[in-house]
């Protein structure tokens, strides 16, 4: 990562095609809006949109599916708390 991009792996396809087919490629910073970031531990950060997921499941169903519950308890950096 620099000042105005960061070096990527991408475990869905990206919105946008990359320039070329490398496995790993640098995007500017400005144009990530979620992110996911896994260490080799397997401890996972961001994930932001998966919060309002839960969020609005929770609003529209009364309850969090179990599932989601852990796959949420991977995020290191999340506030549950609501859920």
């Amino acid at each position: 990562m620099n000042e105005d991009s960061v070096l990527v792996s991408l475990a869905n396809p990206p919105v946008h095609k990359p320039a070329n087919d490398e496995r790993r490629f640098p995007v500017p910073l400005a144009d990530i809006e979620d992110w996911v970031l896994i260490d080799s531990a397997g401890v996972m950060e961001g994930g932001f949109t998966h919060v309002a997921l839960a969020h609005a499941y929770k609003r529209d169903k009364g309850f969090v599916p179990h599932a989601m519950h852990k796959e949420l308890a991977a995020f290191k950096d999340l506030d549950l708390s609501g859920i």
